[in-house]
């Protein structure tokens, strides 16, 4: 009977530590799955950022592309096509006497251009936003900062002196699409240029 006591109880011992390994590996387990919940958190955050950093680059390339081969991509529009130096930029805002917000608004285009009408030979201004995809905001931008361009010329008075808007980049989604034949915005896309109003 001793014996068989000293069994049971050597088996209780042995299943209480059982149960403690058992909870331990529990918590264990517990903190792995934390752990393994916050790396999957931090992969998500990562990827992310490279899918910004990526669209980012993208974005930067398919406007450097632009500026640099300006001449090939808007000619269409103008001759003698030249990038509008930014300071100059100011000081004709400047003199025009526009906001210091509509100021900011047209010197953060992403391009603007001035050339001589094709037509008339007369001056023309070109306010370019360019994007990899095009979507409403580059259409809503381009239009209000060549209509605070043309205010401009229209202060200085210069009213022969046009303004046009333009959206630039490799895709252009439908919704955009649609407010550019709204508003009269012309479109760039891949380098196929689309007026105001075409299919």
């Amino acid at each position: 009977l001793a014996t068989l006591t000293a069994r049971v109880d050597a088996l209780a011992e042995a299943q209480a530590r059982t149960e403690q390994q058992l909870a331990t590996l529990t918590e264990a387990q517990a903190r792995t799955e934390q752990r393994v919940a916050t790396l999957g958190s931090a992969l998500t955050d990562l990827t992310r950022s490279v899918e910004d950093l990526r669209g980012r680059f993208q974005g930067a390339e398919v406007e450097r592309q632009y500026q640099q081969h300006a001449p090939a991509y808007f000619g269409r529009f103008a001759r003698g096509l030249r990038i509008v130096d930014k300071s100059d930029l100011a000081d004709l805002l400047d003199d025009a006497g526009v906001s210091e917000e509509e100021r900011l608004e047209v010197l953060v285009a992403d391009l603007v251009l001035v050339g001589r009408r094709r037509e008339d030979g007369r001056s023309i201004y070109l306010v370019v936003e360019i994007s990899a995809g095009v979507g409403r905001s580059d259409v809503e931008r381009a239009d209000r900062r060549a209509r605070i361009l043309r205010d401009a010329m229209q202060r200085l008075g210069r009213q022969e002196i046009a303004a046009i808007a333009i959206v630039a980049g490799q895709s252009i989604d439908t919704p955009a699409r649609a407010l550019a034949t709204e508003r009269g915005v012309w479109q760039v896309r891949d380098g196929h240029v689309t007026a105001p109003g075409a299919p």
